[in-house]
């Protein structure tokens, strides 16, 4: 004879809640481990995709700080004539607006309006991004409040094609045609414009010319003498932390980390700075110059329309 025992529906109803309550508990071990707040030393930055640079010395300089969803704060700290904070320039991604509020504080938004930051009247600055808070204060200290697992933002990066839904992962920030790369740089796509940032203000250039003297290279250092970025025929190329950006005519991204060929990497991040414009002489027989002196391609004197993509 069959089993005619009538099945306890009961006893099914809770072993379908046995796993969900089991991934709750998950859920709830995990959030209590995970830290809530993270003081982030200065050699720790580069960690959560911050870059950070002190200009002058210990009683009058200047810190400029940018946060990997494009926010840049720059505070002027002046020993005996300036309180923390009293002076200050803060910047919102590209095409991005801030907003002073009647209580003295300004609310900062991104090209989609979406809010990304806030600066409290007493000068603290709150940056808000999908994995986390990070919280600045007037003497330009900062923690970070993560809202998951991340607290290393390199182990984010993989090589190849970056989606532009994954930017700031990688500390880019975009308004469609400006782009701010994680060391403050901004390219613009429509004009080819490339605007470095007030820190590297002492910047120099190295050119690189063909057989026929047509500018076929161009390597900007900074004011600390490292690669700020190199631009040839095949993009843009912006130096980060753990490898290379590149971005080329129609707006792709893609990155390379830092265990690429020997080639590569001097190519792209470079070793030592060589005397500023100087000019090498390439063994090729290109005749076609893609950049002038302020490296705005010359698409209509050369026939080309768009960086060669090969």
């Amino acid at each position: 004879m069959g089993d005619n025992r009538i099945p306890n529906k009961g006893h099914e109803a809770r072993e379908g809640r046995e796993p969900e309550s089991l991934k709750a508990s998950a859920r709830l071990l995990a959030d209590s481990q995970m830290p809530r707040e993270i003081k982030i030393s200065s050699n720790d930055v580069a960690k959560f995709s911050i870059d950070r640079d002190k200009v002058g010395d210990q009683n009058k300089y200047s810190l400029y700080t940018q946060y990997p969803n494009g926010v840049r704060m720059t505070r002027i700290e002046s020993k005996g004539l300036l309180k923390p904070g009293e002076s200050l320039q803060l910047e919102p991604p590209p095409g991005g607006t801030q907003t002073e509020q009647k209580d003295g504080s300004r609310i900062v938004k991104d090209a989609s309006g979406k809010t990304v930051a806030k600066l409290d009247s007493d000068k603290t600055l709150h940056v808000y991004t999908k994995h986390g808070e990070f919280v600045e204060r007037a003497n330009g200290d900062v923690k970070y409040k993560p809202k998951d697992s991340v607290t290393d933002w390199q182990s984010l990066h993989k090589p190849g094609f970056v989606n532009a839904s994954k930017f700031e992962d990688y500390g880019l920030s975009t308004n469609g045609s400006i782009t701010r790369y994680p060391n403050g740089l901004e390219y613009d796509r429509s004009n080819n414009r490339i605007k470095i940032p007030l820190e590297h203000f002492l910047h120099s250039k190295d050119k690189e010319v063909d057989q026929q003297g047509n500018l076929s290279r161009v390597t900007v250092y900074g004011s600390d003498g490292k690669v700020l970025y190199t631009q040839d025929r095949t993009g843009l190329h912006v130096p980060t932390v753990d490898g290379v950006l590149t971005q080329t005519s129609d707006g792709r991204v893609t990155f390379e980390p830092d265990k690429l060929p020997s080639d590569r990497v001097a190519q792209h991040k470079g070793v030592e700075k060589p005397a500023p414009n100087k000019e090498v002489k390439q063994a090729n027989n290109d005749k076609s110059p893609i950049l002038n002196e302020n490296s705005v391609p010359l698409w209509g004197l050369t026939g080309i329309s768009k960086f060669d993509m090969r």
